[in-house]
Parts: C-alpha cells; sequence; structure tokens
C-alpha cells in the first residue's frame, strides 16, 4: 500500500462522524467527485476516490468501475467503495436508466409482462453487430427494418379483422 498517498489522502479529506464518509475537500471536477494529481508535476488527474481504494485497498480490478455504498461522491473512504462492472454500477445508483430499470408497471398500474411490452425492433437492428461477410450497409439494415415493420403492420391489421 502507498503510505505516502494515504497520507496525502487523509490530509486533504475530512471525516464526517454521522456517516463515516470522508469528505475530499480538495479539487473536483464539477459532477462532485474528487480529483488528485498522480505522478509529480507532471502527472496524471485521476479521480481521488480511486486514488484513495488502491492506495489503502490495492488495484481495482480490470473491467470494474468503483460504487461508492454510501452515494456520496465526494467520499474517499475506501471502506464506501465497492469495485462492481459499469452495468451495476449504473443499475444501484438513481439516474432515469437506473429508475426506468427498476419499473415493474406502468404509469397505469399494469404489470409489464412479456406479453404486453413492446419491443422496439428498429433498436434490436440498429445495435446489432453485423457480420462483415454479410455484406449489409445501412441500406440493406432499412430494407430489412422496412420488411419487418410492414409484416407487423399487417399481423395487426389482420387481429383487428378479426376482432370486428
Amino acid at each position: 500500500m502507498d503510505l505516502a498517498m494515504q497520507e496525502r489522502i487523509l490530509r486533504l479529506s475530512i471525516p464526517e462522524p454521522n456517516s463515516g464518509c470522508w469528505l475530499w475537500t480538495a479539487s473536483e471536477n464539477g459532477h462532485g467527485y474528487g480529483n488528485i494529481c498522480v505522478g509529480g508535476k507532471n502527472g496524471a488527474v485521476i479521480r481521488a476516490h480511486r486514488a484513495s481504494y488502491e492506495a489503502f485497498k490495492g488495484k481495482v480490478p480490470a473491467g470494474l468501475d468503483l460504487d461508492h455504498l454510501c452515494r456520496v461522491r465526494c467520499c474517499v473512504n475506501p471502506d464506501h467503495l465497492q469495485p462492481v462492472t459499469q452495468k451495476e454500477n449504473i443499475l444501484r445508483g438513481t439516474g432515469w436508466g437506473a429508475k426506468n430499470a427498476r419499473k415493474t408497471s406502468c404509469l397505469r398500474g399494469h404489470p409489464f409482462t412479456e406479453d404486453n411490452v413492446y419491443k422496439n425492433e428498429w433498436l434490436r437492428l440498429k445495435n446489432e453487430v453485423l457480420d462483415v461477410k454479410t455484406g449489409w450497409g445501412k441500406e440493406d439494415l432499412k430494407k430489412r427494418m422496412d420488411k419487418i415493420l410492414i409484416e407487423d403492420a399487417l399481423k395487426e391489421l389482420k387481429m383487428v379483422g378479426k376482432k370486428s
């Protein structure tokens, strides 16, 4: 563990006795996260909570982000930080993506089920990773999408015709 960095983190933060957070008092990035320069005068600027975790606990595993379990962005207490995937970090948060992922019913109280949730086929195709060997371009995708939309519309019309 990096004792010099540990001392620096402790010097640039203040403990909050009620929550146990170590509140960062130095530079921040405008979104509430602390910044710290590492590597001397020409070093890199990194997030203070990441520097704290690495100084006190070790390297963050590759491919993982640090989640603030306390939900306080300026906290640098390594005991309040947990390495998680980016997806897990987002889903644990309070942003619109996390809020929507937690929804189980619509605004009118109808539960979301496979039968009643509209699936946006265009987005699925747009996000699909195309095999280079297929030679598909944007026009091919558009034709395929138009075909799917037409087929869906025809199915819908047949269903409406059966109901009347």
